[in-house]
C-alpha cells in the first residue's frame, strides 16, 4: 500500500482471490496520543497463500512505526520514505500501524520566507484574520508552536498554539477550520 487513506485492493494470487482494506484507526491513534496517526489493515484471502504486503511509510515519519499482525508485534526497520514489509502465509488477519507524526515547516516556493506548518500529513491553519510575521528558526517549527491539545471524549484534538510570539495564534489542522478566518501561509524572520 503506498497511500494511507481508506481503500480497498482485490486482486489474485496463484488463482486464489485476496482483498485488503485499509481504514483509519482513530481508537489506536488516541491510545497512543495525539501525536500519531495509525491504520488498520484488513487481509482476506479465500485460503491461505504466501506473500509479502509492504507499507510505504511517509516523510513525516518522527520515530519506529508500531506494527501488530493479529495483536503480536512486529519487529520491522523503518525510516521515512522507505518500505515495511510483512511476509507471510496470509488468510484471515488483521495489521495495525501507528505512525508517530512531526511538526515540519514548508517553504512555499515563490516567498522562501515565508512557510506553511503541518502536522505529519497535515497541513495547519493559523486561526487569525491578519497577516503576522512569526519569529524564530523556519527549519525548527518547534521554536514557534507549541502543542496545545484538547480531548473530547475518546480523540484527541489536536492543534499547536505560537509561543514566545507578539500574538497567540492557535493552529489547527485546515481540514478543520468551517467558518473562521484562517490563513495557512507565514512570514518567519530570525529575531523580533
Amino acid at each position: 500500500m503506498s497511500q494511507a487513506i481508506p481503500s480497498k485492493l482485490t486482486w489474485e494470487h496463484d488463482g486464489t482471490p485476496v482483498k485488503v482494506t485499509l481504514v483509519l484507526d482513530p481508537q489506536l491513534a488516541s491510545a497512543r496520543g495525539p501525536r500519531t496517526v495509525a491504520f488498520g489493515l484488513s487481509v482476506v484471502c479465500d485460503g491461505p497463500q504466501d506473500f509479502t504486503l509492504q507499507f510505504r511509510l511517509p516523510w513525516w515519519l518522527s520515530g519506529e512505526p508500531v506494527v501488530t499482525v493479529n495483536g503480536e508485534r512486529q519487529q520491522v526497520s523503518a525510516s521515512p520514505s522507505s518500505l515495511i514489509r510483512l511476509r507471510r502465509k496470509w488468510e484471515d488477519e488483521t495489521v495495525h500501524i501507528a505512525l508517530p507524526k512531526r511538526l515540519t515547516s514548508c517553504p512555499l516556493p515563490d516567498a522562501p520566507a515565508a512557510v506553511a506548518f503541518m502536522d505529519g500529513p497535515e497541513v495547519l491553519a493559523g486561526l487569525c484574520d491578519e497577516e503576522i510575521t512569526l519569529y524564530g528558526d523556519k527549519e525548527h517549527p518547534e521554536t514557534m508552536l507549541t502543542p496545545d491539545n484538547e480531548r473530547e471524549w475518546a480523540q484527541w484534538l489536536t492543534g499547536y498554539r505560537t509561543q514566545n510570539q507578539p500574538h497567540s495564534v492557535r493552529f489547527v489542522p485546515l481540514h478543520q477550520v468551517r467558518d473562521q478566518r484562517r490563513t495557512v501561509c507565514f512570514g518567519i524572520k530570525d529575531e523580533p
